[in-house]
């Protein structure tokens, strides 16, 4: 919503640019936070006019700020998060023994905050304090309601065998399958789980499958199978706000790289190509497909 310039900042009130890797933008549009680099490990409050220096004790990765644009909860890459004021006073910190913070959400109500990327990925109250944590999972999505959360990843070395976990609003499971290489997202309304990966029948099993054996599949709120089919290096990019369909980015029977949109049958509803190594992402909230490649961002309705 902020895509038209409103207002620029010249280096020079700065004493030249910081170290930037990543924004979050006010809901005001009229300043945002940038997290730093390793070489900085510092966060700025930009506006107009005006750049606040945050200190950070580890490489501010994951930003984000509330809806009321009063508080910005900063995670580092060294599991520290942060919660400060528009002013840049520190209001609390919270240390977790491990994990990168590496993507925040706050809820519609600002009363939660969840760690959604890097992990442990989980759920906390509005100053920090820990509801659930999942870990080793490295993934997490949620209904709109934020009562069912998926979550999924894989463990860090030698297994490409994850899993992906169902849980409600206090962080119990409610399923679980074993999957090499998941991804998941689950529907605004909580009914479906969309996933991709290979099934592993062996929880334990050594062996690591190929990328072009990956399946999607459609899971209810209750562990029911709905539909499945094949997707050749798949991921979930996520389910649209209506619900009726899941996005997928995986390889065509040609062999292209491509988005594709999947009915709760299975049927496809569109499909675009990308190019090959390229990562999209979808913006539920904008309707919006994000195409990454060597060329730059690329946007799609």
């Amino acid at each position: 919503t902020c895509a038209l310039p409103i207002w620029e900042l010249e280096p020079a009130r700065l004493g030249g640019w910081p170290e930037v890797s990543r924004v979050a933008v006010a809901p005001s549009c009229e300043w945002i936070v940038a997290g730093g680099t390793p070489s900085s490990r510092n966060a700025w409050i930009l506006s107009r006019s005006h750049a606040t220096q945050i200190a950070t004790r580890g490489t501010p990765v994951g930003l984000a700020v509330n809806h009321r644009g009063t508080v910005i909860a900063i995670g580092t890459a060294s599991g520290r998060l942060h919660l400060v004021d528009r002013h840049g006073r520190i209001l609390a910190t919270r240390r977790f023994r491990s994990g990168v913070l590496d993507s925040l959400r706050f809820s519609p109500t600002d009363q939660l905050i969840a760690l959604t990327a890097g992990g442990p990925v989980g759920l906390l109250d509005a100053d920090g304090t820990t509801r659930w944590l999942a870990d080793p999972a490295s993934h997490l999505d949620m209904s709109a309601g934020w009562d069912e959360f998926v979550t999924w990843g894989e463990p860090p070395h030698f297994s490409t065998l994850g899993q992906v976990t169902l849980r409600d609003a206090d962080g119990i499971e409610l399923w679980s399958l074993p999957v090499h290489y998941p991804s998941a997202a689950v529907a605004p309304d909580g009914s479906y789980i969309a996933l991709a990966g290979v099934p592993d029948t062996a929880t334990q099993s050594t062996w690591a499958p190929e990328l072009s054996d990956i399946e999607y599949r459609v899971v209810a709120r209750d562990g029911t199978l709905l539909v499945e089919g094949a997707s050749p290096h798949g991921r979930i990019l996520g389910v649209t706000a209506d619900g009726t369909s899941f996005l997928l980015q995986d390889r065509d029977p040609d062999g292209t790289d491509r988005v594709a949109a999947r009915g709760l049958g299975g049927e496809i509803a569109w499909q675009f190509p990308i190019p090959r190594y390229a990562i999209a992402s979808f913006v539920r909230r904008l309707g919006l497909v994000v195409v990454a490649d060597i060329d730059g961002l690329t946007g799609y309705r």
